[in-house]
This record gives structure tokens, sequence and C-alpha cells, in this order.
């Protein structure tokens, strides 16, 4: 991460701690206020930056696997001579070469998830150069062949998640791009699911980017969905609220405003684990976030 985001991210966080540190210092008796926030909320005011586009979309671009993409893993085990790893992963994409178009109609969903597969094994290559082309290559099949990933996506979130902390900035930003498709153009229970299974994570990037994805599929479940599977991420989420690290803890801050301003007041039982510092945070945010929505809206 940049010197400028870390310092950004590090001034919010300590903020929060400092809120946090000065209203345990004066609780009053913990009660529950269920109308801290009007029940007329906006859902999803906060925005991606940019739009994913949709699959159905034509792209004129045609991937095309042609031995040049197989010179990008030869080139790199010329220096060292090829490892039983690399030797594998050369003889996929040979196969890979018989397939010169994702979009080509010779092209069968058969063929695509067997590719598919080839290239989440790819991932825990230790050559870069061979996890950076995986992730290019997937990133095209997710944008030009949704179906061929269906049947994976589980597998495909861990594996991009944990690779979002590969110490290769390319791998990691091409990692960041597959992860923003799945979670914004895909089942999103499905995807919600595999997310869940990683509030637990140790590693504190892993977490980061679970609990940032966990805030995409928040705002795109309706309410009725979102109520109903709650105890699927929600007690690991509040467990990640004590967290060492203020990063960690002030993405858990902006999940729980992102799922209070879709629920509204009816979310505020579900927070009885939170001390009243804890809540404050949730609701000051929120109530925020809602009458900047509201104030833009008449504008």
């Amino acid at each position: 991460e940049s010197e400028s985001y870390d310092e950004s991210n590090g001034h919010d966080a300590e903020m929060m701690d400092k809120k946090s540190s000065d209203t345990r210092s004066s609780d009053p008796p913990r009660t529950f206020d269920y109308n801290v926030i009007s029940d007329n909320t906006v859902e999803s005011p906060r925005k991606e930056g940019t739009d994913i586009k949709r699959f159905e979309e034509s792209n004129e671009s045609e991937l095309n696997i042609t031995v040049r993409n197989r010179n990008v893993i030869l080139n790199s085990c010329q220096d060292h001579g090829p490892s039983i790893s690399r030797t594998y992963h050369q003889d996929e994409m040979s196969q890979m070469e018989e397939v010169p178009e994702i979009n080509g109609p010779s092209v069968s969903i058969k063929n695509l998830q067997q590719m598919s597969s080839s290239l989440l094994e790819m991932l825990d290559d230790p050559e870069e150069s061979t996890r950076e082309l995986a992730l290019t290559l997937l990133v095209e099949i997710l944008e030009k062949q949704r179906k061929a990933m269906e049947n994976c996506i589980d597998t495909l979130i861990v594996k991009l998640l944990h690779a979002t902390k590969d110490a290769a900035l390319k791998v990691v930003n091409q990692a960041h791009i597959c992860l923003t498709t799945v979670v914004t153009q895909f089942d999103p229970l499905t995807c919600l699911r595999a997310i869940a299974s990683q509030l637990a994570n140790q590693d504190e990037k892993v977490l980061i980017v679970s609990i940032n994805s966990l805030s995409k599929l928040v705002i795109r479940l309706s309410q009725d969905n979102l109520m109903a599977h709650l105890s699927i991420f929600l007690p690991a989420l509040l467990d990640a609220f004590e967290n060492h690290s203020p990063y960690v803890r002030k993405a858990v801050v902006l999940c729980l405003v992102d799922t209070y301003l879709k629920l509204g007041p009816a979310f505020l039982p579900y927070l009885e684990r939170l001390d009243s510092a804890q809540l404050q945070l949730v609701t000051t945010y929120a109530s925020r976030l809602s009458q900047t929505s509201f104030i833009a809206v008449d504008a």
C-alpha cells in the first residue's frame, strides 16, 4: 500500500480509537435507542469508484492464448532450469494454446472449466510471472465466459483473497481486479459464504480484504436476504471488532455501517455484543452518511 494511503487510513483509525476511548471513559448505563436514525435510510450510500464491465456486453478484444504467453513462463525458467512445477505448468500452457480464443465458437464450457482449474493451481506457483499470467487469464474468463467459473466460485474467492497479499505488486493488482469482478457480478449468497469462511483469518491483509468484499456483498443483497443470512457472517465480523489492528477495526465499522444503512434500526438488536463506544461509532458514521446522501439527493 502506498505511504499516503497508510497515513490516511492510520489517521482515520486513530481518530476512531480516540473517539471510542473517550466514550468509554464516561460510559452511561447501557441502553439501546432504536430510533437513532430515521427509518428513511438510503441504501448503498457508498459507491464504487468504477463500474465493473457487465458480462453480457460484447468485447471486441479477444483473448489470444498464443506461444507468446507460453514464452513468459519459459523465459522465467532459463536462469535456474525447469522445476517439476514449472514443467507441469508449461505443459498446461501448451494445452491452452490449442484454444485460440476464449470467445471462439470452438471453446466449450467443459474446456474452459478444465482451463480454469489449471489456472487456479497455477496461483500457488513459486514463479511470479506464472501467477500473474494465471490471474490475467482468469480475468478474461470471468469477463467473457461467466458460466465456466460458476461451479468453482468458493475456491476461486479463497485463492484470490490470499493472492492479495502476494509479494509481487502486479499479482496483487490482478487479484483485486478478479475479486472485485466476482463479488460484484456473481451470485451474492455464494460469494457471501466463501467470504464468511475467511473472517476468522489471522492474516491482517486477508482479513481486511475479506471485510471490504463483504461490504460490497451487503450492498448487493436485498433487505430480506441480508436479514436472513446475518448469522453467516455477523458473529465473526463482531469478533473482528476486537482485532489489534486499527485498519481491521475500521473495515469492520464501515461494513457494519453499510449493513445498518441497508436494514435500518431493525439491525440494532443484533449489535448488543458491542459496547457503547463501538455502537456509537457505528451509529454516528451511519447518521453522517445518511445525512450526506439526503443532502446530495436534495441538491
